[in-house]
Protein backbone atom coordinates (compact mmCIF):
# COMPACT_ATOMS: atom_id res chain seq x y z
CA UNK A 1 0.00 0.00 0.00
CA UNK A 2 3.14 2.22 0.38
CA UNK A 3 4.11 2.26 -3.49
CA UNK A 4 0.74 4.45 -4.41
CA UNK A 5 1.51 6.92 -1.54
CA UNK A 6 5.27 7.15 -2.71
CA UNK A 7 4.52 7.29 -6.34
CA UNK A 8 2.09 10.48 -5.74
CA UNK A 9 5.00 12.55 -4.64
CA UNK A 10 6.34 13.30 -8.25
CA UNK A 11 4.01 11.83 -10.50
CA UNK A 12 0.54 13.62 -9.44
CA UNK A 13 1.73 16.70 -9.19
CA UNK A 14 2.75 16.65 -12.92
CA UNK A 15 -0.39 14.68 -13.80
CA UNK A 16 -3.03 17.17 -11.76
CA UNK A 17 -1.04 20.07 -12.55
CA UNK A 18 -1.46 19.90 -16.34
CA UNK A 19 -5.25 21.39 -16.15
CA UNK A 20 -6.92 18.50 -18.41
CA UNK A 21 -6.74 15.54 -16.23
CA UNK A 22 -9.01 15.28 -13.06
CA UNK A 23 -7.71 14.93 -9.78
CA UNK A 24 -9.48 11.67 -9.21
CA UNK A 25 -8.06 10.12 -12.59
CA UNK A 26 -4.81 11.47 -11.36
CA UNK A 27 -5.06 9.90 -8.52
CA UNK A 28 -6.35 6.62 -10.03
CA UNK A 29 -3.60 6.70 -12.20
CA UNK A 30 -0.87 6.61 -9.93
CA UNK A 31 -2.64 4.29 -7.92
CA UNK A 32 -2.74 1.56 -10.62
CA UNK A 33 0.88 1.60 -11.60
CA UNK A 34 1.79 1.54 -8.13
CA UNK A 35 -0.09 -1.96 -7.48
CA UNK A 36 1.25 -2.99 -10.80
CA UNK A 37 4.81 -2.57 -9.87
CA UNK A 38 5.02 -6.06 -8.41
CA UNK A 39 4.72 -7.05 -11.57
CA UNK A 40 7.28 -5.34 -13.40
CA UNK A 41 11.00 -6.20 -13.50
CA UNK A 42 13.42 -5.32 -11.40
CA UNK A 43 11.03 -4.81 -8.86
CA UNK A 44 8.91 -7.62 -8.79
CA UNK A 45 8.15 -8.58 -5.25
CA UNK A 46 4.78 -11.04 -7.12
CA UNK A 47 7.48 -12.25 -9.39
CA UNK A 48 10.03 -13.42 -6.68
CA UNK A 49 7.36 -14.85 -4.84
CA UNK A 50 6.03 -17.20 -7.89
CA UNK A 51 9.75 -18.09 -9.19
CA UNK A 52 10.39 -19.43 -5.89
CA UNK A 53 7.22 -21.78 -6.32
CA UNK A 54 8.04 -22.52 -9.78
CA UNK A 55 11.33 -23.17 -9.83
CA UNK A 56 12.05 -20.36 -12.57
CA UNK A 57 14.11 -17.07 -12.56
CA UNK A 58 12.97 -14.11 -11.12
CA UNK A 59 13.40 -12.24 -14.24
CA UNK A 60 11.52 -14.77 -16.70
CA UNK A 61 8.85 -14.84 -14.06
CA UNK A 62 8.55 -11.25 -14.18
CA UNK A 63 8.86 -11.02 -18.18
CA UNK A 64 5.70 -13.19 -18.01
CA UNK A 65 3.90 -11.43 -15.60
CA UNK A 66 4.34 -8.37 -17.68
CA UNK A 67 3.45 -10.73 -21.41
CA UNK A 68 0.02 -11.61 -19.62
CA UNK A 69 -0.85 -8.33 -17.45
CA UNK A 70 0.23 -6.17 -20.64
CA UNK A 71 -3.69 -5.17 -20.79
CA UNK A 72 -3.97 -4.30 -17.59
CA UNK A 73 -1.24 -1.47 -18.65
CA UNK A 74 -3.48 -0.12 -20.59
CA UNK A 75 -6.25 0.71 -18.25
CA UNK A 76 -5.09 3.40 -16.60
CA UNK A 77 -4.61 5.23 -20.04
CA UNK A 78 -7.77 4.75 -20.79
CA UNK A 79 -8.74 6.51 -17.58
CA UNK A 80 -6.95 9.48 -18.62
CA UNK A 81 -8.30 9.18 -22.03
CA UNK A 82 -11.96 8.93 -21.14
CA UNK A 83 -13.05 9.80 -17.69
CA UNK A 84 -16.20 8.24 -17.84
CA UNK A 85 -14.68 4.84 -17.72
CA UNK A 86 -14.39 6.23 -14.17
CA UNK A 87 -18.16 6.95 -14.37
CA UNK A 88 -16.44 10.99 -14.39
CA UNK A 89 -18.89 13.69 -16.08
CA UNK A 90 -20.75 10.97 -18.19
CA UNK A 91 -24.00 9.50 -19.12
CA UNK A 92 -24.75 5.68 -19.01
CA UNK A 93 -24.67 5.22 -22.39
CA UNK A 94 -21.02 7.04 -22.50
CA UNK A 95 -19.88 4.67 -19.84
CA UNK A 96 -21.43 1.33 -21.55
CA UNK A 97 -19.90 2.08 -24.82
CA UNK A 98 -16.50 3.01 -22.71
CA UNK A 99 -16.51 -0.22 -21.13
CA UNK A 100 -17.63 -2.12 -24.62
CA UNK A 101 -14.94 -0.36 -26.22
CA UNK A 102 -12.32 -1.33 -23.38
CA UNK A 103 -12.98 -4.68 -23.16
CA UNK A 104 -13.11 -5.60 -26.83
CA UNK A 105 -9.35 -3.80 -27.28
CA UNK A 106 -7.91 -5.61 -24.34
CA UNK A 107 -9.57 -8.59 -25.26
CA UNK A 108 -7.80 -8.02 -29.07
CA UNK A 109 -4.42 -6.93 -27.26
CA UNK A 110 -4.44 -10.44 -25.78
CA UNK A 111 -4.35 -11.83 -29.01
CA UNK A 112 -1.94 -9.90 -30.67
CA UNK A 113 0.03 -10.66 -27.24
CA UNK A 114 -0.21 -14.02 -27.21
CA UNK A 115 -0.70 -14.59 -30.98
CA UNK A 116 -3.49 -17.26 -30.42
CA UNK A 117 -6.67 -17.43 -30.22
CA UNK A 118 -7.70 -21.28 -30.92
CA UNK A 119 -4.64 -21.80 -32.28
CA UNK A 120 -1.36 -19.96 -33.41
CA UNK A 121 -2.19 -16.65 -35.45
CA UNK A 122 0.10 -15.88 -38.27
CA UNK A 123 2.25 -12.38 -37.88
CA UNK A 124 -0.14 -10.60 -39.53
CA UNK A 125 -3.31 -11.18 -37.93
CA UNK A 126 -1.22 -10.69 -35.09
CA UNK A 127 -0.55 -6.82 -36.48
CA UNK A 128 -3.94 -6.44 -37.42
CA UNK A 129 -5.49 -7.63 -33.94
CA UNK A 130 -2.84 -5.20 -32.13
CA UNK A 131 -4.27 -2.23 -34.21
CA UNK A 132 -7.55 -2.62 -33.73
CA UNK A 133 -6.85 -2.98 -30.12
CA UNK A 134 -5.24 0.12 -30.17
CA UNK A 135 -8.35 1.66 -32.13
CA UNK A 136 -10.71 0.52 -29.68
CA UNK A 137 -8.42 1.56 -26.85
CA UNK A 138 -8.15 5.01 -28.34
CA UNK A 139 -11.34 7.29 -27.60
CA UNK A 140 -13.72 8.29 -30.17
CA UNK A 141 -16.96 7.16 -32.41
CA UNK A 142 -13.98 6.91 -35.70
CA UNK A 143 -11.43 5.04 -33.87
CA UNK A 144 -13.85 2.89 -32.40
CA UNK A 145 -15.85 1.99 -35.58
CA UNK A 146 -12.10 1.32 -37.21
CA UNK A 147 -11.33 -0.83 -34.29
CA UNK A 148 -15.01 -2.98 -33.83
CA UNK A 149 -14.84 -3.71 -37.96
CA UNK A 150 -10.94 -5.22 -37.28
CA UNK A 151 -12.38 -6.80 -34.61
CA UNK A 152 -15.11 -8.37 -37.13
CA UNK A 153 -12.42 -9.41 -39.27
CA UNK A 154 -9.74 -11.04 -36.99
CA UNK A 155 -12.66 -12.75 -35.25
CA UNK A 156 -14.44 -14.50 -38.00
CA UNK A 157 -11.62 -14.45 -40.67
CA UNK A 158 -8.52 -14.74 -38.89
CA UNK A 159 -9.43 -18.10 -38.03
CA UNK A 160 -9.09 -19.50 -41.28
CA UNK A 161 -5.56 -19.04 -41.90
CA UNK A 162 -4.74 -20.30 -38.89
CA UNK A 163 -1.33 -21.95 -38.97
CA UNK A 164 -1.98 -25.68 -37.73
CA UNK A 165 -1.00 -26.87 -34.36
CA UNK A 166 1.55 -28.97 -34.14
CA UNK A 167 1.25 -32.41 -33.00
CA UNK A 168 3.81 -34.87 -31.01
CA UNK A 169 4.28 -38.47 -32.60
CA UNK A 170 5.13 -41.25 -31.90
CA UNK A 171 8.61 -42.49 -31.36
Amino acid sequence: MAAPILLNLPLFRELAGSGDTAIFVAHMFVFYFGIFANLTPPVALAAYAGAGISGGTPNATGMQAMKLAIAGFVVPYMFVFAHSMLIIDATWLNVLMVAATGVLGVLLLAVAVEGYMRRALKPAWRLLALVGALALIYPGLASDALGAVIAVVVFMLGGRSMEKPAYATGG
